[in-house]
């Protein structure tokens, strides 16, 4: 039983001083470059890049939040099991940017559902102000809701959790509704719909006439809508197990354990509800590019601009001197 469970907290010990960091670093270098690309002057106005930046700077804090006292705890005390304020604190850090993105993930494809539309009365639900809008009423309205959650948050054995039974199965249907069921619902229906919408108007189109209705949807919204759909897939992909696991654990509560099914029960919740659910915050960039030509073309005139404008004040530097 004691090898076992010492296996599995190496195991974890492992997966955080290596995996963990390594994906931290990447992601964090990602986002910066999508917080640089999508607020652009070209990008500001476009409804779908709005959401992809909402989207970037929600992982951004989700990110840092979730990750840095995992690595911190390597070689110190973890303040967030040992510190209630912290406990608290730490979960709406992280946990609210989330829902925040999943939202906006949604909207996401609404947008892109929207522009694949060949009918020109819904592009109406595409515009800046809408857009700018809906992004505020999300931001106020997971701010205040998440507000709660916290309140049902203690510690105990040096865990920072959720354990009066009731508590613990109010949340579990909460994430389960929320995050489990009904954001990768819609967004595999919207998936669908855009397909299907893009067959249509393949079908539609001459070959003479691709130049003027291809108008419809622009190369850059075509590689857009590439890069949401396999962002959808990698987000369901990652967030499937974490769903699975609150309700397991959830359920268990409610009967008892021995020793050896709680050091894997441990590993479980760490793997599947803080590695693989931070993984997901980590990936945009490096989905983007690998997806996207226009996107890589943008990221290559970034990288270029800079070291113009490197260049230019390093010869400054060197007349000055």
């Amino acid at each position: 039983m004691d090898a076992i469970g010492g296996s599995l907290s190496f195991t974890q010990d492992i997966l955080t001083r290596y995996g963990m960091t390594t994906y931290f670093a990447f992601g964090n270098i990602g986002l910066f470059f999508n917080l640089n690309i999508f607020s652009r002057s070209i990008h500001r106005r476009n409804p779908g890049s709005l959401y992809i930046l909402s989207m970037t700077i929600c992982n951004f804090f989700c990110l840092n939040f979730g990750i840095i006292p995992f690595i911190y705890a390597l070689n110190h005390p973890d303040p967030v099991t040992t510190s209630l304020i912290m406990c608290k604190l730490q979960f709406y850090l992280r946990h609210t940017p989330y829902q925040m993105m999943r939202s906006f993930m949604i909207l996401s494809c609404f947008n892109r559902y929207i522009s694949s539309h060949v009918q020109h009365r819904f592009q109406n639900f595409n515009q800046y102000q809408i857009t700018i809008r809906c992004i505020i009423i999300v931001i106020i309205f997971w701010l205040l809701v998440c507000i709660f959650i916290p309140i049902l948050l203690s510690i105990e054995a040096n865990t920072c959790g959720m354990f009066i039974d009731s508590y613990a199965l109010l949340y579990s249907i909460y994430i389960l509704i929320f995050a489990g069921i009904l954001p990768p619902l819609v967004m595999i229906i919207c998936s669908f719909l855009i397909i299907k919408n893009l067959k249509k108007i393949r079908s539609r189109v001459q070959p003479l006439a691709v130049t003027s209705k291809m108008n419809l949807i622009r190369k850059r919204d075509r590689d857009y809508i590439r890069m949401l759909l396999v962002e959808i897939m990698i987000y369901v992909l990652l967030t499937f197990p974490y769903t699975l696991s609150v309700f397991y654990t959830t359920v268990d509560q409610l009967g008892s354990s021995e020793y050896e099914y709680e050091q894997w029960e441990i590993f479980l919740i760490y793997f599947t509800r803080s590695f693989l659910l931070y993984l997901n915050s980590s990936l945009s960039f490096w989905i983007y590019i690998i997806m996207s030509k226009s996107f890589r073309n943008e990221f290559h005139d970034l990288l270029l601009k800079w070291y113009l404008i490197l260049k230019k004040f390093k010869d400054k530097l060197v007349n000055f001197v």
